[in-house]
């Protein structure tokens, strides 16, 4: 037996994604013109090594910022979240 759906409304579906706040658009992704997973991590594979690390050490970066990913990555980035935390304060309570 076949279901029939109601039609679906294409330009809701626009304006449904549209407002989820992407970087993207749903046309641009419907039409290809956003890279493929494959396109975006050749373009970090290439920034990392513009930048001389390799990856293979774990290397990580938070805020723009380096850190080796081992025993203290972790309290690196609780450090950096609470730096950028009290920046934030400051500026609003400015």
């Amino acid at each position: 037996m076949q279901q029939n759906f109601p039609a679906l409304s294409w330009s809701f579906v626009h304006t449904a994604f549209n407002s989820l706040g992407t970087a993207d658009n749903f046309a641009d992704i419907a039409s290809g013109k956003v890279p493929s997973v494959e396109e975006a991590l050749e373009s970090a594979r290439r920034w990392a090594r513009r930048l001389g690390v390799n990856g293979k050490d774990g290397e990580g970066f938070v805020n723009g910022k380096w850190y080796e990913v081992g025993d203290n990555f972790l309290r690196d980035l609780q450090n950096e979240a609470v730096g950028q935390m009290q920046l934030l304060q400051e500026l609003v309570s400015a």
